[in-house]
């Protein structure tokens, strides 16, 4: 995943872009609208404007995933590892053991990745998350090599979207702005100012 979200990318704007959108969205509309009501409306003006909003925007992509990274971490503490890590391991009942004995053959044919088994997992629990969690890297770089637009990439980037708005607190700031827009509205000043002071508030 690179550093600059790739706007013309699915799973960036789909996961990045669109949550910061979502929770920048009255940081943004409020300064937006005040660009219209400044003294001078010149184009260089207007520019440094929209290079500032895409600035906020910029800022608030890394904000939302840095945050949504952090709440799945806890998540994932708190249930004993991911989902689909947790699935496979024979302490699990969600799945059957022989669905797992399938699951492991599948893995040990196609992958040469030998899983542990029933009987030395509960020994060897942390090596048996790490073997399965490489297993499905390894699945996931031969579906984006075969599939590169397969459904795994929309159900991933639903996952960082939803994981992105997890934590509350940046929502709930971005809310505290809304009483502020009539009078950033009402009161307009210099844009690079008010793009600071919103950015702050993140």
């Amino acid at each position: 995943m690179s550093i600059i979200p790739n706007f013309f990318d699915k799973y960036e704007r789909v996961a990045r872009v669109y949550p910061a959108l979502i929770v920048g969205s009255p940081a943004l509309v409020a300064a937006a609208l005040t660009v219209p009501t400044l003294p001078s409306q010149t184009m260089a003006g207007n520019a440094v404007a929209v290079a500032v909003l895409l600035a906020v925007l910029y800022a608030l992509t890394h904000l939302v995933r840095s945050a949504g990274r952090k709440i799945e971490k806890e998540l994932w503490a708190s249930w004993g590892g991911p989902p689909s890590t947790r699935m496979m391991l024979w302490s699990d009942k969600a799945m059957t053991d022989q669905w797992k004995e399938n699951a492991h053959a599948v893995v040990l044919a196609v992958l040469s990745v030998s899983l542990h088994s029933k009987r030395k997992e509960p020994h060897h629990p942390d090596d048996a998350k790490k073997l399965i969690a490489d297993a499905f890297t390894h699945v996931k770089t031969i579906l984006d090599l075969e599939k590169p637009d397969g459904r795994h990439h929309v159900h991933n980037a639903e996952y960082g979207f939803a994981r992105n708005l997890l934590d509350k607190e940046y929502v709930n700031n971005a809310l505290d702005l809304r009483p502020a827009v009539p009078d950033l509205v009402r009161q307009p000043g210099d844009p690079m100012m008010i793009g600071i002071a919103i950015a702050g508030k993140f």
